[in-house]
C-alpha cells in the first residue's frame, strides 16, 4: 500500500477515533442518569414527585439533545460523524482492499476470508456496495433524528414567539443514542479493523458512581430544620 493511502487511512482512523470520544461523553451521560433513576426509583422516601428530578429530567435532555446533534453536524468544519461518513463517499475510501491491507497482518486469514467478513458488514442492511451503505446510513441517521433537531431549534436554541407545546421522551433519545452505537461501531471496524463494543465497556468512572449517594449531602439536618 503506498503512502498516499496510508495517510488517507490514517486520516480516518483519527477521524473515527474523535467521533468515538465524543459518543462516549453521550454514553457515560446515558448511563449516568440511568443508575440515578434505579437508585431513586428503589427508595420509597426518594421516590415522589419534586422540583429537584424536573430539574435533572430538564439537564439531561438538553445535555443529550446537543451532544448528539453535535454527532450529526453537517457543517465540514465540525468534528461528527455525519461530516465524517460523507467525506468516506467523497474519497470512495471504503473498499475491499483497503479492508485487507488493515487485517492481512492481524490474523492470519485470507484474503478471500478478509473481503467476504468485509462484504457481509456492507451488505447486512442490503446495500450492495460500500457507497450505497453510507448512503442508507446517513439517510437513516437523519431521519431518525429530525424530531431530534426539531427540539433543539424550537425549544433550545430559540424563544419562539408563539407559544409551543413540543416534548421529547426518555424513549426517543435513548433509541437514537442506539443507533449512533450501531453506526460508530461499525465504522471503527470498518475503518481501524479493531471491534469496538460499548456494550462490553468497563467505565471506571462509572464503577462506583454510587457512592456520592451513601452519606448525608447536608450536615446537621435537624439543626437546620429548628432555625
Amino acid at each position: 500500500m503506498n503512502n498516499k493511502k496510508i495517510n488517507l487511512n490514517n486520516k480516518y482512523i483519527d477521524k473515527i477515533k474523535k467521533v468515538n470520544s465524543l459518543y462516549l461523553n453521550i454514553y457515560k451521560t446515558k448511563q449516568i442518569n440511568e443508575i440515578t433513576r434505579e437508585i431513586i426509583s428503589k427508595n420509597e422516601k426518594l421516590n415522589i414527585p419534586h422540583v429537584f428530578y424536573w430539574w435533572l429530567k430538564q439537564n439531561y435532555e438538553y445535555s443529550l439533545v446537543l451532544q448528539v446533534i453535535k454527532l450529526i453536524d453537517p457543517d465540514n468544519r465540525s468534528v461528527s460523524l455525519l461530516t465524517l461518513m460523507r467525506k468516506l463517499i467523497e474519497d470512495r475510501h471504503l473498499s475491499e482492499d483497503q479492508y485487507y491491507s488493515l487485517w492481512k497482518n492481524k490474523l492470519g486469514l485470507s484474503e478471500n476470508d478478509i473481503k467476504e467478513e468485509f462484504n457481509r458488514i456492507i451488505n447486512k442492511n442490503g446495500a450492495c456496495c460500500a457507497i450505497d451503505m453510507i448512503t442508507m446510513d446517513i439517510k437513516n441517521l437523519q431521519e431518525k433524528c429530525k424530531k431530534l433537531k426539531v427540539y433543539r431549534n424550537k425549544i433550545l436554541a430559540h424563544n419562539n414567539k408563539q407559544s409551543i407545546e413540543y416534548k421529547i421522551t426518555y424513549n426517543e433519545i435513548d433509541k437514537i443514542i442506539d443507533f449512533l452505537k450501531e453506526l460508530i461501531e461499525k465504522y471503527y471496524l470498518l475503518l481501524t479493523a479493531n471491534s469496538l463494543s460499548f456494550d462490553d465497556l468497563t467505565d471506571f468512572d462509572l464503577v462506583n458512581f454510587d457512592s456520592i449517594f451513601k452519606f448525608s449531602w447536608i450536615e446537621n439536618v435537624s439543626k437546620i430544620n429548628e432555625d
